[in-house]
């Protein structure tokens, strides 16, 4: 009783996308959290194409993992994608676990995909990724002072002379 529960409480999520798509690649289920974040509520998902759903440059390698799913049932593909905001040229990035259901007759029907948007993690990467890059070129080429960034702690530390330069350059 308390696993059927948990199962619901996923599938309701606000936060976790859950699809399922056949071997002819149409969705069959997507949870309420999917059709909401890129459009499809009032739609029938039973008639869209997965691939119809990706941004164009990521429809091979999910290709890919879909053909690792049906060869391999029951192992766990990822796979990070960038997926559109219905028709719009907008996009969000998700991080997706795939697996090829087995039924009890043996058969292989279905794969099911749970999903996440990390959007706001990927841009915060990015932020640091560019933080410390600008730091080391000004380093490099100005030859003087001293930073160091803290992952842990989330803290950069300059040196006075380091600090006079960044607001010269600014």
């Amino acid at each position: 009783m308390n696993e059927k529960k948990f199962l619901a409480s996923i599938l309701q999520s606000q936060t976790n996308y859950v699809i399922r798509i056949n071997r002819q690649g149409y969705f069959t289920y997507a949870n309420p959290a999917f059709l909401k974040a890129f459009g499809y509520f009032g739609q029938n998902i039973q008639q869209v194409l997965f691939h119809t759903t990706i941004f164009p440059k990521d429809v091979a390698r999910c290709q890919q993992v879909a053909n690792d799913c049906w060869n391999n049932p029951g192992k766990i593909s990822r796979l990070l994608i960038r997926k559109p905001i219905g028709q719009s040229r907008e996009f969000i990035w998700t991080e997706w676990e795939f697996l090829a259901l087995v039924e009890e007759n043996g058969q292989v029907n279905e794969i099911q995909g749970i999903g996440l948007n990390v959007s706001e993690k990927l841009q915060i990467e990015q932020a640091k990724e560019e933080a410390i890059r600008t730091l080391s070129y000004a380093m490099t080429y100005a030859k003087m002072g001293y930073w160091k960034l803290d992952f842990l702690n989330s803290q950069l530390y300059m040196s006075k002379e380091f600090k006079a330069l960044l607001e010269r350059i600014v």
